[in-house]
């Protein structure tokens, strides 16, 4: 298997690396993840201008019909530089569902707003099976020629600046409740949305909904299918996210080797000390394990190749080594690694946050052996 880079996705990747370089320094970081959106309106322009938003679209669609290791690096690049915006939400766990489950006509009304950046649409349907709290699912109700969705959505990112929120609800028809894909509009009678006080940097909300209407025009797919649409993209959008976990442990890494090159105790740097040699060594090696699971992934992926099991590997193995490997930054940065005026605790919280959004490692390291008939 040929992980080589090519020449193209090398200098693709340099580009955004550029932009990255010059336009997410920490303290403008900061500032945009402070601010009432929890991102930078003018950013996300600019990265619409340069065509990241359309990269899974065709361009029939408005996109640029990127391949899927176009928009690895891409990812890989965000996590290393810590850039929140939506495109994930938007382009990927809504844009490509919508590409995989919608009509035509669906598709051709949608996809060239999120291609284009003019429109952010959220995510709001459980990412593993497990992900809803009793009593929390969503319901719709046929009335009429519309559907009324109740329920709560948990963890839905950049909510309150979506035109849509698509949702899966049990449509209700009087025999067993079947998955079913809906577009909501947020701001629509009988829906609500409340921030959410969450470890990570990106602000997630809980979206209420009593008796949201939808019209049939906003189902998305069949009646019954979108568990299934949704499974189809899940391989996707989780080995992208191991692409910026990976991103975010080589940045890590080099922070922390940085750090213990310049720190001086005891009349010498702390990389003197063979324990701290050990400590590096142990996440250097922990990120060229992520890397190569990683790229494996992305490869079969790209190729149209069976996925599952890779796909599994490296989720469990990204999330487990990122999070690691930021306690053992923290053991190197000692009490500097909890001020703000390090971007450490930046990259703790989000690798955090990113072992859980797909299930825990003992979940994907079950899928494994189930793969394996062991």
């Amino acid at each position: 298997m040929d992980f080589s880079i090519t020449k193209a996705h090398q200098l693709l990747r340099k580009s955004f690396v550029d932009y990255l370089k010059k336009r997410c320094d920490s303290d403008s970081r900061r500032e945009w993840m402070a601010s009432e959106k929890g991102f930078s309106q003018t950013v996300w322009e600019e990265i619409s201008e340069l065509g990241w938003t359309g990269l899974p679209f065709d361009e029939k669609y408005g996109g640029l019909n990127g391949s899927f290791f176009e928009l690895f690096f891409l990812f890989e690049q965000l996590g290393a530089f810590q850039l929140y915006t939506p495109l994930f939400t938007s382009s990927i766990l809504t844009g490509m569902v919508l590409n995989e489950a919608g009509s035509e006509s669906q598709k051709q009304f949608h996809l060239p707003k999120l291609s284009d950046g003019d429109a952010v649409y959220a995510a709001a349907y459980p990412l593993q099976e497990n992900d809803i709290p009793a009593g929390q699912g969503v319901k719709a109700v046929p009335v009429d020629d519309t559907w009324h969705l109740t329920g709560t959505c948990l963890f839905v990112q950049y909510a309150p600046v979506a035109e849509k929120i698509l949702v899966l609800a049990d449509a209700d028809e009087g025999s067993a409740p079947r998955p079913t894909l809906f577009l909501v509009d947020p701001k629509a009678h009988g829906t609500t949305v409340e921030l959410l006080e969450t470890l990570g940097e990106e602000k997630e909300y809980t979206v209420r909904l009593d008796g949201a209407i939808v019209d049939t025009k906003n189902i998305i797919g069949d009646i019954g299918k979108g568990q299934q649409y949704i499974n189809n993209v899940l391989p996707r959008a989780m080995a992208l996210k191991c692409a910026e976990m990976t991103g975010g442990l080589q940045a890590l890494t080099d922070m922390t080797v940085a750090y213990a090159k310049q720190r001086c105790q005891f009349n010498k740097p702390l990389g003197a000390l063979q324990i701290v040699q050990h400590y590096c060594a142990d996440m250097f090696t922990d990120l060229e394990g992520a890397r190569l699971l990683s790229y494996q992934t992305a490869y079969r992926i790209n190729d149209g190749l069976e996925c599952h099991k890779e796909v599994a590997m490296a989720q469990a193995w990204c999330s487990d080594v990122y999070t690691k490997s930021s306690l053992l930054a923290h053991q190197i940065f000692g009490a500097n690694g909890f001020t703000e005026e390090y971007d450490l605790h930046l990259y703790t919280k989000h690798a955090k946050v990113s072992e859980l959004m797909f299930g825990h490692s003992v979940f994907h390291r079950s899928a494994v052996a189930d793969s394996m008939n062991i």
